[in-house]
C-alpha cells in the first residue's frame, strides 16, 4: 500500500476521487457522494460514489448512485451537485449533466436511498457555456437553487425557484464577481454554496472559482461571503463587499455542504494531492476529501471553522515524550508576546532534514505553511492550534478563525515527529498530542439493495 495514502480521511476504496457533494442526514445516518472513478485513479465518465456514516468517521461505501451507463442524458459522466428534500421530507439528488459542450440539471429520486431514477430539469440559458453544480435548498414552501456559470464581469451564480422541483424559474444572478480588479475570484465560479449559520439569521455563501485555460491561482482557493439571504425578495446582501480566503493552503477546494439533524452547518473539501498522473497510477489513488467542519458565525461577525467533535473518538491514550507517528492529532496554546514567532513542524525525521511546519507570526499577525500564509489577528496574543496529520494529509485550525490544508510526502521512513520552534517571548501553556486510529470502511457488494444499519 501506498504510505502517503491517508487513513481517516473519507475516501474512495481505490482510484479516482474528485469533490463530495451532495451531503445529507437521514434517520440517524450521514451519506456522502462523491465525483469517482472507481476503474482508474485519473478524471474519466466520472459518476457518483456513495458512501454512508453513523459517526462522519467510519464509512460503509454503497453501490455507485449514478453513472453515465444509467443516466442517458449524462454520457460523458455525472458531475457536482447537491441534496435536497422533496414535500414529504424525503431527500433527493440534483446534479450536472454532462454531454458534450452541453450541461443540463438533473435531478434523481429514490425509495431505498441505494437506487435512483434520474430526470432532466433544466437547461443552460442562452449564452452561458459554463453551468454546472447545482445547490439547492428549501426555504418554506419552495425551493430555491444555485447554478455556478460566468458573467461578463467575472464568476456568478445564477438563482433559480421552484414549486415543486421540477420546473424552475430564473431569478436573476445570486452574486457576481469582479474578475478584472479581483483576478484570483476567476471567470466562472463552480460549485457555489449558501448555508445558515445557527439561528444568527446570517449565511456564509462560498464558491470555488475557475478560470479557462492556465492561472497561477487554479486550485488554490475557496472564497466566501457572509451576508443575509432574504427568500421573499430573492436577494443576497453580503456584510462584506470582497470575498474572504477560507483556507491558506494550497489543497482546500471545492467545498460542499449541509445542515445535519442536530443543526450544524457541515461542510467537506476535496483535498487536491498535487501528484502527478504518474504518481497516482502507481499509487492507485488520487485524492481524498478534507475533514468535516462545523461553521458556526463568531461575535465578531466572521466565521469560525472546527473539525467536528466526532474527531475526538479516534484518540488513543496521549503520547509522552518525543513520540510521534503519521495518524497524530497535535494541541498546541502558548501566548505570544511583542515580535514573538511560534512554528510546530509534523512529519520531521530526527535530525530535521524532513520537516512540515505551521507558523505563526505575531509581528506580522500571520498563519502559515511554508511559503504561504495569511492574515490572522488572535485575541490577547494566545494562539490554540489543532493540527491533524493523516500520512500526507496536514489540516491546522488557529483560534478556530482560520484553517490550512496542506500535503507532505516525505521520503525517509523516520519522518514521524513533531517538535515546537520558538523565538521571541513565548510561553507554552499546552501541548499535546494523540495517536489517532484509522477509520473502519467497508465496501458493500454491487447488488446492495438497502441502506445497512450501524
Amino acid at each position: 500500500m501506498d504510505a502517503h495514502r491517508p487513513a481517516y480521511h473519507f475516501m474512495p476504496p481505490a482510484n479516482w476521487m474528485n469533490e463530495p457533494h451532495a451531503a445529507f442526514h437521514h434517520d440517524g445516518l450521514h451519506h456522502i457522494f462523491y465525483q469517482s472513478n472507481p476503474y482508474a485513479p485519473r478524471w474519466e465518465r466520472i459518476r457518483w460514489g456513495h458512501a454512508v456514516s453513523h459517526n462522519l468517521l467510519d464509512w460503509r461505501h454503497l453501490p455507485d448512485a449514478l453513472t453515465p451507463e444509467d443516466v442517458t442524458f449524462a454520457p460523458d459522466g455525472i458531475w457536482s451537485g447537491s441534496a435536497s428534500v422533496d414535500a414529504d421530507g424525503n431527500p433527493v439528488l440534483f446534479f450536472t449533466a454532462g454531454n458534450g459542450e452541453k450541461q443540463s440539471i438533473g435531478l434523481a429520486r429514490s425509495t431505498d436511498l441505494v437506487h435512483w431514477t434520474a430526470e432532466p430539469v433544466l437547461e443552460a440559458p442562452g449564452g452561458h457555456t459554463e453551468f454546472r453544480d447545482p445547490f439547492v435548498w428549501k426555504d418554506g414552501e419552495r425551493w430555491f437553487m444555485l447554478v455556478g456559470a460566468e458573467h461578463e464581469r467575472g464568476g456568478t451564480a445564477l438563482l433559480y425557484s421552484s414549486g415543486d422541483l421540477t420546473t424552475w424559474t430564473f431569478e436573476g444572478p445570486f452574486a457576481v464577481g469582479d474578475a478584472e480588479r479581483l483576478p484570483e475570484t476567476g471567470i466562472m465560479w463552480e460549485l457555489p454554496l449558501l448555508l445558515p449559520l445557527g439561528d444568527s439569521g446570517k449565511h456564509v455563501f462560498m464558491v470555488s472559482p475557475w478560470w479557462r485555460g492556465e492561472s497561477p491561482h487554479w486550485l488554490t482557493y475557496v472564497w466566501y461571503w457572509v451576508g443575509v439571504w432574504n427568500p421573499t425578495s430573492r436577494t443576497w446582501t453580503p456584510d462584506h463587499p470582497d470575498p474572504r480566503h477560507f483556507d491558506y493552503g494550497a489543497h482546500f477546494t471545492g467545498a460542499t455542504g449541509t445542515v445535519d439533524a442536530d443543526g450544524r452547518t457541515l461542510v467537506w473539501s476535496i483535498a487536491q494531492d498535487r501528484r502527478t498522473d504518474a504518481e497516482h497510477e502507481a499509487a492507485g489513488w488520487a485524492h481524498n476529501a478534507g475533514l468535516p467542519l462545523e461553521l458556526t458565525l463568531g461575535d465578531d461577525g466572521d466565521l469560525r471553522v472546527a473539525p467536528v467533535a466526532e474527531l475526538a473518538a479516534l484518540r488513543g491514550p496521549a503520547l509522552t515524550g518525543e513520540a510521534g507517528g503519521d495518524l497524530l492529532e497535535v494541541y498546541l496554546e502558548a501566548d505570544l508576546a511583542g515580535e514573538a514567532r511560534i512554528e510546530l513542524q509534523v512529519r520531521r525525521s530526527p535530525d530535521g532534514a524532513e520537516a512540515t511546519t505551521l507558523f505563526y507570526d505575531a509581528a506580522r499577525q500571520s498563519f502559515g505553511t511554508g511559503d504561504r500564509e495569511g492574515p490572522l489577528a488572535i485575541e490577547d496574543g494566545r494562539l490554540r492550534l489543532r493540527v491533524f496529520v493523516d500520512r500526507s494529509m496536514v489540516e491546522a485550525y488557529a483560534n478556530e478563525r482560520r484553517c490550512i490544508t496542506t500535503r507532505a510526502y516525505p521520503t525517509r521512513p523516520d519522518a514521524l515527529g513533531f517538535a515546537l520552534v520558538t523565538r521571541g517571548t513565548v510561553t507554552v501553556r499546552e501541548l499535546t498530542a494523540w495517536p489517532l486510529r484509522p477509520a473502519h470502511v467497508e465496501t458493500l457488494a454491487s447488488e446492495a439493495l438497502t441502506v445497512p444499519a450501524f
